[in-house]
């Protein structure tokens, strides 16, 4: 066979291969193993120092959860997986990765392999290019195939069909001449299923051969060529029938690596701890390879070997440079040369220990010296120390019965299969970290080499898996399974050496699995034996013959029920602990009864967790025929044969996004909270990094918060409280409350690898006592109305004056529709419901299964029949109407037979009592027929106007929930729109439910829709609101096939099934979760006109102590509910108490600072609503024209700039106005003498127009035939020729001329701006960045990666930003905000999108609807394509996306309000909060319209101060008075402002910006300029504070002095808000017209940052 080859003068790799002719074929050969191929080895790095080892893993350790954001999941995957490649061998001068575009060519068997084409004269040239690693079924090629247990052909070991397509590939490849005299090793991480190196081989395992011999030489011209040949089916696929797609190829990396003649080849660090774990004794077996011929007996008398373990915390400096000499490091001494290595041995004193809780790592370095004391060869790796043992039923790890809470993770990707990426590797480590899980089963295969490192970094639990399932195998009558055959024994047992050899020295591995659901018999035994031989450190874990066969340490059932675990528990013969190697089988919407898992774990010696089917929903991109990509799953390819949606069993979906299920992870926390006592679970870690808070609750209001002050628990300690003296009780105690809910919770306090400080670690709710008896709805008595009833025909019509009207058919007593003043409520319903869409778990079991059961009782073709209706009670106070339905099943067409008719399912007695009030209250009573099976639900289903899309409930939430799985679920009161509850399950059925639910209101935006609550003694009710019907969410396969209806789908129910989980394919709902009886029940539904809201009490609870007291002040809170005070109270960087001076006083003690500032105002910190906040710090130190008043001076300032330039460098600045010299622009003559040598650019100060100097418009290459560009304007003479000046778009045919600024330039920008901003009083600025129309986006985030978040890692923020980036750009945002979310950290906020369509009033290119006066041609410019505006908007909009647009001119302003109509009107009702970016011109009536649409008005008062003395020049007096800055006129429309200072930096000046607001007189002028446009302080106040917060979505953090808010504020002077008289033009000093002082209280660090 020439299916491996390298060549080099026609030698060959190989194996003689006749199977093409029916002979012998190597593939079906289960005991021909490997050929020429090495033996298992850990990974070689080929080190060329000892520092450049240090300094590799150094680099590789660099990993956080920053990593995670950058997983992508769509084709740039691809060319990721690349990037991969190399960067794994980064570092390492003698390995090369050969990863790359190889050329393919996939023969549909191997008899039509094209003949020799491993020929280095064979022509590939029509091949197709595929990268490698890839699986060739992800490229177009073949299929894709997935089952779960069956084989995708025929049974008949160990052949298989003869349709088995071959992949071929070619590649080339240098020899380096560093490597010359060197060994060459070709090294292949993964192939699927086999290739002509080693025939029949395990396809998740390295195969590696030794190719010197082969290959040209090092200075040779020819290049060698490499051809692999790859079967998709062998003998070994009979080994790898696990639960996931068959997809074939090099999905690994294939490397090249060159070693010296003499080498270290492999090696085994062992530790085992001493008395107390106050040492660890630590052994090195290695393993020297030599060249063939070379006797090893005289290996010592040429060569030694050393070895030495590095406690690396040390061994850099600041800049990452190696310090060799300070290394903390222990060498371990040569003492013995067993059969096969050699042994070194030492001791490390008081070992930092490794535990997943704290994974500390050394490093572990190697070399091998010649007779002089040179280097040879160098090997290194990370290593842990830890001990695992096993006690009475019980794993060990330092000592400790450590409890697993792990999952099952399958290698997937959606978009490249089983290739993998570091940061999408990274990113499972993170979710997983950040919802409490500490251990990962690898299912069920051995997985990429990194994969390993990472878990040691991070910190998890291992169990490594051998790659052996025979699953197909269980049902067969003619076939033995491979455990019990000897053919099979060498191939089984050759697998689980590889995977030993391979992983041995990885910390986090405790477990060695045997494979998967292989059955049992010898070859396992025999597998289990070699393990114990070769590693007893470790436990051995199998599953099959019972899970507690003598192959095994752990007992590892799946699937096993909680009693029966318990029972093996308790067993007393049985000494070894129990964790199950599969449990809560989550697919689709599923994990029910999870917490009695938990809670039995917990309480049960002997049980130590286990991990869950499975982490992530193994569905693949496939495009659909509208071109949209959708997730597939079996079958969906056309594969046949296939198990569906079997594949679907992940807590996140393909893209890692988490189901609703992965919350309750959190009740598996190592943080347990209790009323009265709080216990440290961890084994290792204390809780020093932990703060603790509180909050009570009562009938859904917020009685009360704070921090709780706990002290530091050690591992496995507890704190109990004092419940009287505790900060929750008093509230408690006064509260009158019938609910109330204690919620406790810890977080981080600081940064780890894994996630940011504040990321929630545990959080437990406890219901107190009410202090009053639980009320149920009350219907209020309305006096001097009158109710009006009447009958109609068919109808029963009641209503109230003009208010409201219900209508009932009277011969069906079904509502035809409820209306509040015309506006349509409901139009369908109410009826009984006892039916759902299947879920997965209720379609498992086959004829068992609930859904079977339910579907032979007719539950799904049940047709409610009016058996009476009658009016009981009508006068002009209450209305009561009964109806008695009968569940009738209809036939297969939908129709009623009398036969079906008599066949009474259900009989149910429903009453209407309608009240004046508008109350209607539902009174059910159920009869259900005796033989039903547990029921799924039973409740009342209504439909509602889809324009009631805003839901609001009081009850569990906020994610889904039902009611075996709610624990995590917390009941508060929340706010959705109706379409974001839906649950997108690959695969629909039920979903979307809230569970405990007192009450819900679903409202249009005007606040007009219905209130349901339940009523009298009825139980909290299980809701669930869709734009999809039940029926819809039956019908449908995939999610992307649902359509939406016409109405809300609304169903309230009394009683609802649980999910089960314990599996999917038997009924495994709980007996406590079923529906067997029932019982009457109530509603209460209401009408309204306002939204139902109840009373917010508002109260915060101080904690013990503070960081920082500010006292006698008057603090301007921008709190409407507390608008003044005189002290307040910080603690952890936020305000937690705000009142009197006497309200602190309880708090200057224990260390707290006071801030007494003697009566001077206090103000939130100022918002600046739109900046440019580089740009504004670069401008700083370049030529700054801001306030020149004339040519002579502009003149002036840029010679005196040239002086000390350098011919040819560039000559940069901006900040002039034209209006200040009367309006003339200038032009490049002005300049060009001064500056023959330097390009000259300087931007105008509202940053639409730039003077270029005549050498930069050269090099531009601008000239008399430069087109103008679309959205841009070139300036010309009369003659064509350029002045120098462009505009808008045009600027970017020379920006891109000027040299890129620096990282440092522009990181010192960001610093020398934001003191700025904080001497100003600013401590937060919305950022739209280096962006301006036709320059390049990259700029923005290449500032947001190098920049922001530099500062933001290295803690050098100074002031908060919230950023916005070009809206071209906005599915990177989306990507970026679907992965970390909005608020990035407590300095960088993501705020949205920003677009232009239009240019700046003083550039001329506002756009308007009447001429400028000074040029009467000129409307303005419209700088953008509106389709392409509309399209990205809308797309922007349905991504979650906040949406920017500039618009200076009247008529940019109509055409955004009339976009962002379009878009609402499309996408449907959102809490979106549109912005229009500086409003200044607004055509009669605009105004109006930014109240109605709700549009934010983002405005700067100070460019009034420019603007007024040109505006009638270029508008005329009474337009320009008519339109422009019309603050208050925004105002009265119900409009929300937000000041901000745009360009430059500058000038920003917050309280100039208040009083220009307030009073509107431009520099010189005696009186304002339209004084009915001049706004309240109180209003200009919150323009820059709580508006400007709510503009971008901040107001939930900043704003206002407010409990709860980040502590930003500024002092000013006392009389600041007393002289308003104080003139713009005395010229004082920028810091002492601004503030005092600007405070950002830093959390962390318990410092101010202060200016």
């Amino acid at each position: 066979m020439a299916g491996l080859s390298v060549m080099s003068s026609g030698q060959v790799i190989g194996l003689s291969d006749s199977s093409n002719n029916g002979y012998y074929k190597v593939y079906e050969d289960p005991t021909f193993i490997k050929w020429r191929k090495r033996d298992a080895h850990v990974p070689l790095r080929c080190h060329d120092t000892v520092e450049g080892s240090l300094k590799y893993w150094y680099d590789r350790s660099k990993v956080n959860y920053l990593v995670a954001n950058t997983a992508v999941w769509n084709d740039d995957a691809v060319s990721e997986a690349l990037d991969c490649a190399v960067f794994w061998v980064k570092g390492l001068p003698y390995v090369k990765s050969l990863s790359g575009y190889w050329k393919f060519f996939l023969a549909p068997s191997p008899g039509n392999v094209p003949e020799n084409f491993h020929d280095n004269t064979f022509d590939d040239l029509a091949w197709e290019n595929l990268p490698v690693p890839s699986n060739w079924q992800m490229h177009g090629f073949d299929r894709p195939i997935y089952t779960n247990s069956d084989y995708p052909f025929p049974l008949d070991p160990p052949k298989v069909p003869a349709e088995n397509p071959t992949g071929c590939y070619r590649t080339y490849f240098d020899i380096p001449k560093e490597w010359e005299g060197r060994r060459i090793l070709l090294h292949f991480e993964a192939v699927d299923s086999a290739f002509y190196a080693w025939v029949s081989q395990d396809s998740r395992l390295p195969a590696e051969f030794e190719i010197t011999d082969f290959c040209h030489p090092c200075d040779s011209e020819k290049r060698n060529v490499l051809a692999v040949q790859v079967y998709r089916w062998s003998d070994g696929s009979y080994l790898e029938d696990q639960d996931h797609w068959w997809l074939s190829g090099i999905h690994r990396d294939v490397l090249v690596l060159a070693k010296p003649q003499v080498f270290i080849a492999d090696y085994f660090f062992k530790s085992s701890l001493g008395e107390n774990f106050s040492y660890a004794d630590i052994e090195v077996e290695v393993n020297i390879d030599v060249p063939k011929g070379t006797a090893r007996d005289s290996l010592l008398s040429n060569f030694s070997i050393e070895a030495t373990v590095y406690d690396t915390g040390k061994c850099f400096d600041c800049g990452g440079n190696v310090d060799i000499f300070s290394c903390d490091a222990t060498d371990l001494k040569f003492c013995s040369v067993p059969e096969h290595g050699y042994i070194l041995r030492g001791r490390l004193e008081m070992p930092k220990l490794w535990s997943a809780e704290k994974p500390y790592l050394y490093t572990l370095i190697i070399i091998l010296k010649d007779a002089s004391g040179q280097l040879v060869d160098c090997e290194s790796c990370q290593v842990g120390i830890r001990q695992v043992s096993r006690a009475t039923k019980q794993l060990l790890v330092n000592g400790h019965p450590v409890v697993i809470r792990g999952v099952n993770r399958h290698e997937h990707h959606p978009r490249i299969g089983k290739t993998n990426l570091e940061s999408c590797m990274v990113k499972d480590l993170v979710l997983m970290k950040q919802n409490n899980i500490n251990a990962v089963r690898n299912c069920h295969y051995p997985q990429h080499p990194r994969w390993y490192e990472l878990c040691d970094l991070f910190g998890f639990y291992m169990i490594d898996e051998a790659n052996i399932e025979t699953h197909g195998f269980y049902d067969s009558e003619n076939f033995k399974p491979p455990a019990s055959e000897p053919s099979w024994a060498y191939s089984m047992l050759d697998r689980v050496i590889s995977m030993v050899e391979r992983d041995k020295n990885h910390a986090c591995i405790i477990s060695w699995s045997l494979g998967n659901e292989a059955g049992y018999g010898p070859n396992h035994a025999a597998s289990a034996g070699w393990i114990r031989g070769k590693d007893p450190s470790r436990l051995v874990h199998y599953e099959q013959g019972g899970a507690r066969t003598s192959s095994t340490d752990i007992i590892c059932p799946m699937y096993m029920r909680v009693w029966d675990i318990v029972k093996i528990a308790k067993d007393p013969t049985e000494t070894r602990p129990l964790i199950l190697c599969e449990y809560s089988h989550a697919m689709g919407n599923s994990n029910g009864n999870l917490h009695e898992y938990w809670e039995a774990i917990d309480n049960t010696f002997g049980l130590q967790g286990g991990f869950i089917w499975d982490w992530v929903d193994q569905g693949l991109l496939k495009e659909g025929v509208d071109g949209t990509k959708h997730w597939a799953y079996g079958g969906d390819f056309g594969d046949t044969p296939n198990d569906l949606n079997f594949c679907l069993n992940g807590l996140i979906w393909p893209d890692r996004t988490p189901h609703p299920a992965l919350n309750d992870m959190i009740y598996a926390a190592n943080i347990q909270i209790l009323v009265r006592q709080i216990t440290n679970k961890n084994f290792f870690d204390t809780t020093k990094d932990v703060e603790f808070s509180w909050s009570l609750h009562g009938d859904g209001n917020c009685l009360g918060s704070g921090l709780l002050s706990v002290p530091e628990l050690a591992p496995q300690s507890s704190y109990n409280m004092e419940w009287k003296s505790s900060p929750p009780h008093s509230f408690w105690a006064s509260s009158s409350a019938s609910e109330v809910f204690l919620t406790v919770t810890a977080k981080q306090l600081n940064s780890t690898r894994w996630a940011e400080a504040g990321h929630l670690l545990a959080s437990t709710q406890v219901q107190l006592p009410g202090k009053s008896a639980s009320v149920p709805y009350v219907i209020k008595p309305m006096e001097n109305t009158t109710l009006v009833g009447e009958c109609l025909g068919d109808t029963i019509r009641v209503s109230k004056e003009k208010l409201w009207e219900i209508n009932i058919d009277a011969r069906t007593g079904a509502i035809e529709s409820w209306k509040v003043e015309g506006v349509p409520i409901m139009s369908k319903g109410i009826s009984p419901c006892f039916w759902r869409a299947p879920t997965d778990n209720d379609n498992g079991g086959g004829a068992n299964s609930y859904s079977c059961k339910w579907k032979a009782a007719l539950l799904d073709k049940l047709f409610f029949s009016t058996q009476s209706c009658s009016i009981q009670k009508m006068s002009d106070q209450i209305v009561q109407i009964g109806v008695v339905y009968n569940g009738v099943p209809k036939d297969e067409d939908n129709s009623l037979s009398e036969s079906r008719q008599s066949n009474i399912i259900f009989q149910v007695d429903m009453t209407y009592t309608i009240y004046g009030s508008g109350d209607l209250i539902v009174d059910c009573n159920v009869q259900p027929r005796s033989d039903l099976p547990p029921l799924p639900r039973v409740g009342v289903e209504f439909h509602v106007d889809k324009s009631l899309g805003q839901i609001k409930w009081y009850g569990r939430g906020p994610f889904e929930c039902y009611p075996d799985r709610k624990e995590a679920a917390h009941v508060a009161i929340y706010e959705h729109n109706v379409c974001d509850l839906h649950v997108p399950y690959i695969v629909p059925g039920e979903c979307s439910g809230r569970a405990d639910v007192r009450w819900m209101a679903l409202t249009n935006k005007d606040g007009v829709g219905i209130f349901a609550s339940v009523y009298g003694s009825s139980p909290p009710m299980q809701m669930n609101a869709s734009y999809y019907s039940t029926l819809e969410l039956d019908r449908a396969t995939h999610d992307e096939e649902l359509v939406k209806g016409d109405h809300i789908e609304v169903h309230l129910d009394h009683k609802h099934m649980g999910l089960g989980g314990d599996d999917s394919w038997s009924p495994c709902v709980h007996d406590k979760k079923f529906i067997l009886f029932l019982s009457a029940f109530s509603a209460a539904l209401l009408a309204t006109l306002n939204f139902f809201n109840p009373n917010w009490m508002g109260f915060e609870l101080s904690p013990k102590y503070a960081d920082l007291v500010v006292t006698n002040t008057l603090i301007y809170t921008s709190d409407s509910s507390l608008p003044l005070a005189e002290a307040m109270a910080i603690r952890n960087g936020r305000i937690f108490r705000v009142g009197n001076n006497s309200a602190v006083q309880d708090l200057l003690r224990d260390g707290a600072k006071e801030l007494n500032l003697n009566g001077k105002i206090v103000v939130p910190g100022f918002i600046d609503s739109h900046v440019h906040l580089l740009w504004g710090g670069l401008q700083m130190v370049r030529v700054q024209l801001q306030g020149v008043n004339s040519k002579e001076e502009f003149v002036r300032m840029v010679k005196d700039s040239v002086a000390d330039k350098h011919q040819g460098s560039w000559v940069l600045g901006g900040g002039w106005n034209n209006d200040r010299w009367g309006g003339d622009l200038p032009v490049a003559s002005w300049i060009d003498e001064i500056t023959p040598n330097n390009p000259v650019w300087l931007s105008r100060m509202d940053g639409h127009m730039g003077l270029a100097n005549s050498l930069a418009l050269g090099m531009a290459g601008i000239t008399n035939y430069t087109k103008d560009p679309v959205g841009g304007t070139v300036m010309r003479t009369g003659d064509g020729e350029p002045t120098g000046l462009l505009i808008d778009s045009a600027m970017n045919l020379l920006v891109p001329q000027i040299p890129e600024v620096s990282i440092d330039e522009r990181r010192e920008a960001l610093m020398r701006a934001s003191r700025l901003a904080l001497m100003s009083g600013v401590t937060t600025v919305v950022d739209f960045g280096r962006y301006l129309p036709g320059a390049t986006s990259d700029d923005v985030w290449d500032d947001f990666s190098e920049v922001y978040q530099w500062a933001d890692s290295k803690e050098e923020m100074l002031i908060r930003v919230c950023l916005f980036f070009p809206m071209e750009t906005w599915s990177h945002l989306q990507d970026l905000m679907h992965k970390t979310g909005r608020i990035l950290s407590e300095w960088v906020y993501l705020g949205g999108v920003k677009a232009f369509v239009d240019g700046s009033l003083g550039s001329n290119s506002a756009l308007f609807h009447e001429a400028y006066l000074d040029e009467p041609s000129n409307y303005g410019l419209l700088v953008t394509q509106l389709d392409n505006l509309y399209n990205m908007t809308i797309a922007s909009d349905k991504a979650g996306l906040q949406v920017a647009i500039h618009a200076i001119g009247d008529k940019a302003n109509d055409l955004i309000l009339d976009m962002y109509h379009s878009v609402g009107t499309s996408n449907g009702y959102s809490d979106r909060r549109f912005r229009i970016e500086h409003s200044q011109h607004l055509a009669p009536g605009a105004a109006a319209r930014f109240g109605q649409q709700k549009i934010i008005a983002s405005v700067q008062p100070e460019h009034l101060l420019d603007d007024a003395g040109s505006l009638a020049k270029k508008l005329g007096v009474a337009r320009a008075e008519k339109e422009s800055y019309l603050f208050q006129s925004l105002l009265a429309s119900n409009a929300l402002l937000a000041f901000g200072s745009d360009w430059p930096v500058a000038k920003m000046n917050p309280l100039g910006a208040i009083k220009t607001a307030t009073k509107r007189i431009p520099p010189g002028w005696e009186k304002p300029w339209v004084p009915s446009e001049c706004v309240s302080l109180s209003d200009a106040l919150n323009a820059h504070t709580i508006s400007a917060a709510y503009a971008s979505f901040l107001d939930q953090q900043l704003g206002s002095l407010s409990p709860g808010k980040l502590a930003d504020f500024v002092v000013l002077s006392a009389d600041t808000w007393a002289k308003p008289e104080v003139e713009a033009t005395k010229k004082k000093s920028h810091s002492s017209a601004i503030s005092e002082c600007s405070v950002v209280v830093q959390k962390l660090v318990h410092r101010t940052r202060a200016i």
